[in-house]
């Protein structure tokens, strides 16, 4: 059954790894192929090592992959405790709907957000200017010192939700060990965040990258990028490919037993049942909760004050062809990408249940390979680019949802002889990836990648152009400062419109959880029935 799938898998991330290999022992020119391309040995990676990049980006890729991680989960910790802290379960699902606000919005929209705040004209750069912090009339990303602290601030902002979630749910089955059963969900989501080392940082970085902090901000996923894609480069590239996935997947092998130590042994659903106890405690939650908001808040705050600068319609905003195709190409992308997704997850899910180890570690392993110049050329090769089938195939063809449909359901799969019986019981699971792949390809940029006619971007793509890569003297008009006024209103009022679809699909998931996670622990008297 997991076999369709897994082919896939092969095709487009076992293979592409392997294409690197080749590709890295050449100056590959695409037109002329393997065989009429000069062959280098090892001079491309001879070329990287020697180059003054290379510890450079080795250095940049640690700080700017350890120091989110450390952030995101002492902050995910401090708001998950506070949370099941908190007397009422509406309040709890409140609390997590604001945190969702910027993992749930296109990551252009809260890096737009992130690069004004951090504007010289903002609040924080005038109270960092009065503390004398930073010099006079200057932007703060500009700041080589603090970019790294306002990158893992952004990258906090846009994962800590996860963590958060996934502790609250899993503490409530027993509030008694709270404080351990958050502690091992955080500690899960940093082990898995180091499974994915090289590969997560490349949106963030480009949409807040500036010349100024290129030292510091330039990492090795975003210089394969350029190398490869921008620059034509693909046999040095790839070369880098190689490098990573080798050091990659070293570090899975030591991250792949930690990780399953960590995940709880007994099957744990996840849900939140009543409870209006008001303690002291639920006090402290309560202001604990409001605190770990502020960056939701600040998101809130800067949409909304934008918004009322002058009278828009919403009629005026959907009147632009722009906005409204890259609404219908998201949908098709989003919904297209999830059930791809969600198909392939079922699918290579099935032989876990089995409990073979040898299958579930050569699934990890597959992890390593994700965005390579090789993965480019196959989708190439294949007549892809351009296409909206290579967006859809490169957001949905993951292993990650197969190890998250095991992790909810793998003791009541244990046992389970047939494929029907299979779907039965993860189809909860199932809805849930289903969702997440929908909200992360809704809000992702990496369609760049793989399209090149305007018509066809998402949504995304037209909030990156207005938020990351606006220039603000761009929005005068003749109208003068009223129509500039109009067209910053009219930017926030597409900028809430693009993060509607994702935003409803993660609350309805926080609402209804008891539908997708149920209420009950099972035991070994109803786990036999």
């Amino acid at each position: 059954m997991a076999l369709p799938a897994f082919l896939l898998v092969i095709l487009f991330k076992v293979i592409p790894v392997i294409y690197s290999l080749i590709l890295s022992l050449s100056k590959f020119d695409p037109k002329m192929g393997f065989g009429g391309s000069e062959t280098v040995g090892f001079a491309n990676y001879f070329d990287f090592f020697r180059s003054y990049y290379f510890l450079r980006l080795l250095r940049n890729t640690f700080v700017l992959t350890i120091l989110p991680i450390v952030m995101t989960c002492v902050v995910s910790f401090i708001a998950a405790l506070c949370i099941v802290k908190l007397p009422y379960k509406w309040a709890r699902c409140l609390a997590l709907s604001v945190l969702a606000i910027p993992a749930f919005v296109p990551v252009p929209l809260l890096c737009g957000i992130v690069k004004e705040l951090c504007d010289s004209d903002s609040f924080i750069a005038t109270m960092l200017l009065k503390a004398g912090i930073i010099g006079n009339n200057s932007d703060l990303l500009t700041e080589s010192v603090l970019y790294p602290l306002i990158y893992s601030i952004t990258e906090t902002l846009r994962f800590m939700f996860y963590p958060i979630a996934l502790g609250v749910l899993a503490a409530y089955n027993d509030e008694s060990k709270a404080l351990f059963k958050i502690l091992r969900v955080v500690g899960a989501y940093a082990l898995i965040r180091l499974a994915f080392f090289f590969v997560m940082d490349r949106e963030i970085t480009v949409s807040l990258y500036n010349p100024m902090v290129y030292e510091i901000a330039d990492t090795i996923y975003s210089f394969t990028y350029r190398k490869g894609l921008l620059e034509f480069n693909y046999g040095y590239s790839a070369a880098v490919d190689v490098v990573q996935i080798v050091f990659q997947l070293v570090l899975n092998v030591f991250l792949v037993m930690g990780i399953k130590k960590l995940l709880p042994s007994d099957d744990t659903l996840f849900a939140m049942p009543e409870n209006k106890n008001f303690r002291l405690s639920a006090l402290a939650g309560t202001l604990g909760v409001l605190l770990v908001c502020v960056g939701s808040a600040l998101m809130v705050y800067c949409l909304v004050s934008g918004l009322i600068k002058s009278s828009v319609s919403l009629s005026e905003v959907l009147s632009d062809q722009t906005v409204v195709k890259g609404l219908l190409n998201s949908f098709v992308y989003s919904i297209g990408s999830a059930v791809v997704f969600t198909l392939v997850s079922i699918f290579l899910a099935y032989p876990l249940a089995s409990g073979k180890r040898a299958y579930a570690v050569g699934l990890f392993f597959v992890m390593i390979s994700n965005g390579t110049t090789a993965e480019w050329l196959i989708y190439r090769a294949l007549g892809l680019i351009d296409s909206g089938f290579a967006v859809m195939l490169s957001g949905g063809i993951s292993v990650a949802g197969a190890y998250i449909i095991h992790l909810f359901t793998r003791q009541r799969t244990r046992e389970v002889k047939r494929f029907r019986d299979f779907i039965v019981i993860t189809a909860p699971a199932a809805v849930i990836i289903l969702a997440l792949n929908f909200i992360l390809v809704w809000g992702s940029t990496n369609a760049i990648t793989y399209l090149q006619t305007r018509d066809k971007f998402p949504i995304s793509f037209v909030l990156r152009e207005r938020f990351v890569l606006d220039n603000k003297t761009l929005l005068f008009t003749e109208d003068g400062l009223n129509g500039w006024a109009k067209a910053l209103a009219a930017k926030y009022l597409t900028g809430i419109i693009g993060s509607l679809p994702p935003l409803i699909v993660g609350w309805a998931l926080i609402w209804f959880n008891k539908k997708f996670f149920g209420v009950k622990k099972l035991t070994d008297k109803n786990s036999k029935a």
